[in-house]
């Protein structure tokens, strides 16, 4: 049933990501096109101003799936039911304190944003409407996923998300064309919200026997260390636009928000390969699994790398041919920034690098021993993007980023090593290394291919081109991989290899 569970999982979530980057590719030049900069640039600041309120969830949601992996593994119905009504009462009242925020927020909105050409009424309704998805989601939404993701079905809530969002996608392109103003588009985006939690609400009353408990006292006494890893995670998704609205201007983040959503597209799709991971560790801990533990962990690290490493270095070789044609007419910015679109990949490379740390981390429940270092990550980048957000723009903000991430990074992979897989810390540097090496590899390919291909103008040509730099990479890191990593590459070919069979 695990196994089961987590290969669902795996092409749920990669579903998943493929509907987010096909909508990241359509709706932001769309959005860009039709109504300009500033107002695309609008709309991502708000949603980043907005989600300052999720720093009152304090994390529960990570404590709680920590909270609830023993009872799922015990098919303990009362005291899943006791940890669900308790996040349940949590969130309500985080709800009633978003909508207070999210009314001021309108009102001074205005104030606060570096902006020419909105007035104040536009933009308090724009705040008002995009809020109000939010408000829906803390108020029902939370609590039930938080569950499923606990038992292992993350595929229900990536299959779910993913069609509200390809159904959000293909309504704004028909909004657009009737001439709807993007206060009219974010309004029907709430009405998909509204209809999938109540999907979502359904299936979880007739999937499990929860009952309504009045809760006494503290079911989640860590959900304060938890604040720290969700501090840190908020700031590493937020800061930069936040940043960058208030110092510098709207067009700014504007320009951010496309080179973010590139590397954001790698990120999703880089963790897709480790769907369900956090789950799998936590249900192999609450058994005692030791071993299974570790050699699913070296598995999933060597998953991700690979995928890591033709991931970003496809990106790096064909990143800027791909802003240059997906911003051609453009002119309210300058959307071309080298030092920006290699920033932003480093920056999400090192994330994704230390996910499967952060991931064990969180089932193991070690919110109280890794929090100080949550809190000086969340330090570093907001110290430096101030900074240098002052002087660079989003460069500035961006390399702030790398610096708290490469921070991070590193405590997690001597934290995990010592206290949870007692493995000696030669893995990670080595893995580290290979990584950067292959990476170089499958640039300097790239390069001597670019010069024989010429000038990528078109996606026309930038797609097939896309494709060759792809198996490129992949060939070479399959002999790469065969020359290091024999035994973790053995076992991804049997795993491969029974899928198959599976399915036939």
């Amino acid at each position: 049933m695990r196994a089961k569970r987590y290969i669902y999982s795996i092409f749920s979530s990669l579903w998943g990501q493929l509907v987010t980057i096909l909508s990241g590719l359509i709706l932001p030049r769309i959005f860009i096109k039709q109504f300009g900069s500033e107002i695309y640039g609008a709309t991502t600041s708000i949603t980043q101003f907005l989600g300052y309120i999720a720093l009152l969830e304090g994390g529960i949601g990570g404590v709680a799936r920590a909270a609830l992996y023993k009872p799922l593994a015990d098919q303990d119905d009362l005291e899943i039911s006791k940890v669900i009504s308790y996040i349940l009462r949590f969130f309500r009242i985080i709800a009633l304190i978003f909508a207070v925020y999210a009314i001021l927020l309108a009102f001074f909105y205005h104030k606060i944003a570096k902006n020419n050409s909105m007035d104040w009424l536009f933009l308090f309704l724009l705040v008002i409407v995009i809020a109000f998805s939010s408000l829906a989601q803390y108020y029902f939404g939370i609590a039930y996923t938080v569950l499923l993701q606990a038992d292992q079905k993350r595929y229900f809530t990536e299959v779910l998300n993913s069609s509200a969002l390809l159904i959000n996608t293909l309504l704004s392109c028909v909004l657009v064309h009737f001439g709807v103003n993007m206060i009219g588009i974010r309004l029907a985006w709430c009405g998909v919200h509204v209809l999938r939690i109540g999907i979502l609400n359904l299936y979880i009353r007739r999937t499990y026997r929860l009952q309504k408990l009045k809760v006494q006292g503290d079911y989640l006494p860590e959900k304060w260390d938890g604040l720290g890893q969700h501090i840190a995670y908020f700031l590493h998704s937020h800061t930069d636009a936040i940043v960058l609205t208030v110092l510098v201007n709207l067009s700014e983040v504007s320009v951010y928000s496309i080179y973010n959503y590139i590397a954001a597209s790698l990120v999703t799709l880089v963790s897709s390969l480790g769907a369900n991971m956090e789950a799998v560790f936590g249900d192999m801990l609450a058994h005692n699994e030791k071993r299974n533990l570790s050699n699913f962990f070296n598995y999933i690290e060597f998953l991700m790398n690979f995928g890591i490493i033709v991931g970003f270095s496809v990106a790096a070789g064909l990143i800027f041919p791909f802003v240059r044609i997906y911003t051609s007419g453009i002119t309210d910015a300058n959307y071309y920034r080298p030092v920006l679109g290699y920033l932003m990949l480093l920056s999400q490379m090192l994330y994704c690098i230390r996910m499967p740390y952060h991931s064990l981390a969180i089932a193991a429940g070690h919110f109280r021993e890794t929090k100080n270092a949550a809190f000086i990550e969340a330090g570093l980048n907001l110290t430096f993007s101030w900074l240098l957000g002052s002087v660079y723009g989003a460069e500035g903000v961006v390399f702030a980023t790398v610096i708290s991430i490469c921070y991070r990074t590193v405590y997690y992979a001597v934290y995990i090593e010592n206290h949870i897989l007692y493995r000696s810390m030669k893995k990670f540097f080595k893995r580290l290394f290979i990584t950067i090496l292959n990476i170089g590899i499958n640039f300097m390919f790239f390069q001597f291919l670019n010069q024989l291909i010429g000038d990528i103008n078109s996606f026309g040509k930038w797609i097939p081109t896309a494709f060759l730099f792809t198996v490129v990479a992949v060939i070479n890191t399959v002999i790469i991989s065969e020359l290091f990593y024999q035994d973790e590459f053995k076992v991804l070919f049997e795993k491969v290899k029974r899928s198959i069979n599976y399915t036939e």
